[in-house]
Order: C-alpha cells, then sequence, then structure tokens
C-alpha cells in the first residue's frame, strides 16, 4: 500500500474539496498513519473484535450522516478559514454559545444569527492580525487557530509522564475503562479498547449528557453500544465518592476536557495515579501545556496545517472533524500499551500534535486526481488509486439508558 492508496480508500478524498470541484488530496500521510496505528493495536491484542481498517474509520461519520465535500466550509458547515491581515485562521462556530459570542468579539452591541456572526467576524479579522484574533477569540472559549503556511512545529504526539513502576496485568486480563468524555475522539478511543476486550463505564453528568446523544444516533449507537452508563451529580457528595472510585478502580480513565474540569469534578490525576496503576488519558486540543485552550476536529486539523488550497488560495478544511478520529487511534495504542506494562501514568494526548506529527514533510512527487470512468483517480507515482467514498459500519449492541447501571455501580464499589 502507498500513502496515496491509503488516501484513496479512506474516503477523506472524496470528503476534501467543492461541492462541483475535483477532489482534493490532504497532504502528509495520515490515513497511512491510522493503518499504523491498527496494527500497533493488533499486536497488543488478540481480540478478533478489534475494528478493521482504520483508515477507513477517518469517514465513516460523514458516511453516516451522508455528508458531502462542502469546501470552503467544514462537512458540518461550521468551520472555515478567515482572512486576517496577515494570514488566515480557522474559527468553527459549532455551539450556540460560540454564535452569543462574536458580539462580544468583534465588540459591537448587536444580536447576530450565525450568517451574521459570520459576515461580523469576516469584517473585523481583516484588519487585524492572526495571533490577535486567536488570543481574542481564547478569551472568550471561541474554537480558533491561526493556519500555517508551513509545516508546525510540534511536540510528541503522545507525550508519557510516568509516575509509578507498575506491574504488568495478569495474561488473559481485560482492562477496566472509565470514560468521562463525550463526542467523537474520547468514545471512539473507548470503542477502540472494547474491541480490545476492554469493559468501559461511561460516565456523564446529570446537567451536562453527552452532545452526540442529541446527534445521529446510529453513530452515537456505534460508539457507545455495550457500555454501561454512569450519571452523577457533581454536587452531590456521594456521587463525587462514586466517581473517585470508579477512577481509582479504572485501569485507564479517558478525558477530553480541559484539565480545570478535573478540579471541578474533585478528580486529581497524579494523585490517584500515585495510589493505583491507571492509565489517564488526557485528550485536549492543544495538549496540557495550552490545556484551557479550546478546539474541536475541525478548526484543530486546519490549525496542525492539514489543510488543501483551493485556487482562489483560500485554505479548505480536509474530510470530517479529522483530529477526532486520528486522536482517538493514537489515544488507544498508547493506552493499551501503557496498560500493557503496568500503568501508573498520565498520557498527554494533543490533537493538534497528532495532526501536526503526520504532515513531515512535502512529497516531492505530488499527488493529481483526475477524472476516470464516472469517478476519480488519484495518479501519483505512475500508479492509479480509485477515490472511493467514505464507508461505515453497522452498529451492533444497545445503548444504555442515560444512569441506567449508576445504582449498580455504587453497590459493585
Amino acid at each position: 500500500m502507498t500513502t496515496a492508496s491509503d488516501w484513496a480508500e479512506s474516503g477523506i478524498v472524496d470528503l476534501t474539496g467543492y461541492v462541483d470541484g475535483t477532489p482534493m488530496v490532504p497532504p502528509g500521510r495520515a490515513a497511512s498513519r491510522a493503518r499504523e496505528a491498527e496494527w500497533a493495536f493488533r499486536a497488543m491484542t488478540d481480540s478478533r473484535a478489534v475494528a478493521r481498517d482504520w483508515h477507513r474509520l477517518l469517514g465513516e461519520r460523514a458516511a453516516m450522516n451522508e455528508r458531502r465535500r462542502s469546501a470552503p466550509w467544514s462537512l458540518g458547515r461550521t468551520c472555515r478559514a478567515v482572512a486576517a491581515a496577515d494570514g488566515w485562521v480557522a474559527m468553527n462556530l459549532a455551539r450556540p454559545s460560540d454564535v452569543a459570542s462574536i458580539a462580544a468579539l468583534v465588540e459591537k452591541s448587536e444580536d447576530y444569527d450565525a450568517v451574521g456572526a459570520w459576515r461580523a467576524v469576516d469584517a473585523w479579522a481583516a484588519d487585524c492580525p492572526g495571533t490577535e484574533v486567536v488570543t481574542r477569540a481564547g478569551l472568550l472559549g471561541l474554537p480558533c487557530g491561526v493556519i500555517p503556511d508551513g509545516l508546525v512545529e510540534h511536540g510528541e504526539a503522545v507525550g508519557w509522564t510516568d509516575i509509578l513502576d507498575g506491574d504488568p496485568p495478569d495474561e488473559g486480563s481485560r482492562p477496566f475503562v472509565v470514560d468521562l468524555s463525550a463526542l467523537w475522539a474520547g468514545p471512539l478511543c473507548a470503542h477502540l479498547l472494547a474491541g480490545a476486550g476492554a469493559e468501559v463505564v461511561k460516565v456523564e453528568t446529570r446537567s451536562r449528557l453527552d452532545g452526540a446523544r442529541e446527534g445521529d444516533p446510529a453513530f452515537y449507537r456505534l460508539l457507545n453500544a455495550g457500555n454501561d452508563s454512569v450519571v452523577i451529580d457533581p454536587a452531590v457528595e456521594a456521587d463525587r465518592d462514586l466517581l473517585q472510585r470508579l477512577c481509582e478502580r479504572a485501569d485507564i480513565v479517558i478525558t477530553a476536557c480541559r484539565p480545570r474540569a478535573w478540579g471541578s469534578l474533585g478528580l486529581y490525576p497524579y494523585e490517584i495515579c500515585r495510589r493505583t496503576p491507571t492509565t489517564w488519558v488526557a485528550i485536549t486540543a492543544y495538549g496540557l501545556d495550552d490545556g484551557d485552550r479550546v478546539g474541536f476536529g475541525d478548526d484543530v486539523a486546519m490549525a496542525a496545517g492539514l489543510v488543501v488550497w483551493g485556487d482562489d488560495r483560500r485554505p479548505v478544511p480536509c474530510g470530517d472533524a479529522f483530529a477526532d478520529p486520528l486522536t482517538a487511534m493514537h489515544a488507544a495504542v498508547d493506552a493499551l500499551g501503557s496498560y500493557r506494562i503496568g500503568g501508573s501514568r498520565l498520557l498527554d494526548v494533543s490533537m493538534r500534535d497528532v495532526v501536526a506529527s503526520t504532515i513531515a514533510s512535502n512529497d516531492p512527487a505530488p499527488a493529481v486526481v483526475e477524472p476516470a470512468d464516472g469517478g476519480w483517480v488519484i495518479r501519483h507515482r505512475s500508479r492509479d488509486s480509485r477515490v472511493e467514498p467514505p464507508t461505515r459500519r453497522e452498529p451492533a449492541g444497545v445503548v444504555a439508558a442515560p444512569g441506567r447501571d449508576t445504582d449498580r455501580w455504587r453497590g459493585r464499589l
């Protein structure tokens, strides 16, 4: 297999570009890195339930939602590039609160709808340096990042902080996973671990269930079927105690939030890992050193340099919230690896660094997409690879009603 053929099979090329235009090949080799992550994961487990063809998982949400390429917008039409005075930034107005924050960003006393918010951002950003746009957006909790015009300096995709030397688990044991995350990256990580035999408990707060429950039910079921469901109220001492005991019992804890949220739940990962062999997987947009910064899959991927450039030299998003599934794969490999050697460590998983690590250099022989037999092929180094549409897996199993297993786990612990 080649980088071009992996991209062609993944469905991402079919999802990248303008609606009526030629599909576009993203930079780097992220699709191949997804396949390599699968091989590394399979080497650590003999489970036959491990998902196959991880490069195809990159586009499966788009396949389930029947989304098409939508440049200059992301597939969900909430993220795109904005022209700043000295370059481009990626901005994502994915939540109603993001749209509501635009008046404060541009310092106007207006009540914008989504269309008006984007117009206001375009007009205001045109006179601001990109770094200023990002800084001011960050103060308001808006997902925003500078789009680089070259390679991004980055750290390790997954940084390991060893806390204690633990003993490997007994042969044949299955990890116990507590998933405190929501949306896509964290739940997909938990789903992949479940395929390796892990027992997964999904924990949500009563006031803020996983927002993905309100999205495509089939996609939510795909990622969460088979998991136990615990719902807690952080204001209730007994519930905070239950959460603490779950995390201390866990072999792997998955979070995808800003670190300050840990304290609001009464959780202190370093202390838990000092007392137990827990591996704490901390997924953030830009890494724990910049852990209060907000970011979602589309804008983070663009800020990492995963863009293609349209004819008007406008940067265009690639695929569907690309940083989410790719991060989930890296996190799952490292989490299972940490568990296998004894745990007791914190994994710093930066979505931006995961994506940037796949864009190491520019291929001197760029891929060219051309029409062929009613479809498209990538021509690269004298080899043709047919561009395939994104594919989907069929969900199996039952999704637990919120809180179905709370009392049972309270009794078990």
